[in-house]
């Protein structure tokens, strides 16, 4: 049973059983992290690739 079965606050979101609303918020954010970095991977990525075809078209 966890914490916030059990009716203790200070133990809500540490339990790891995913049900409690801290616990899911936390791992939203942490997924939403994630995806902000690989998107920001692959823009740069694409800036890069920019970069280099306008210096092709300058020479």
């Amino acid at each position: 049973m966890c914490g916030q079965e059990q009716g203790l606050k200070s133990m809500e979101g540490t339990c790891g059983c995913g049900s409690c609303p801290e616990r899911e918020e936390q791992v939203n954010r942490t997924e939403e992290i994630a995806r902000l970095k690989e998107l920001k991977r692959s823009l740069e990525q694409e800036i890069a690739e920019v970069d280099r075809k306008m210096e092709d078209l300058k020479t």
